[in-house]
């Protein structure tokens, strides 16, 4: 069963971010390979959420990548 994903706004404005500067400094290869990871540690998360480390929050469990957290789920 998988889980719902809810990205909040400061996820997007981090992303944004971070593709810019990555685009900027390495190319749009890069920028593209960085978005395919993290749509694929999302799709992890969504079907496998046991899989993210704890947070301090109790029951939200999120998955790291390189400046920003990818999502959490609760």
């Amino acid at each position: 069963m998988a889980y719902n994903i809810v990205i909040n706004k400061r996820f997007i404005s981090r992303l944004t971010e971070v593709l810019i500067f990555l685009e900027q400094e390495w190319g749009k290869k890069v920028a593209d390979d960085f978005i395919v990871k993290i749509d694929t540690r999302i799709y992890s998360l969504q079907h496998h959420p046991f899989i993210g480390a704890m947070t301090r929050h109790q029951g939200i469990r999120g998955i790291l990548s390189p400046g920003i957290t990818v999502c959490i789920i609760k």
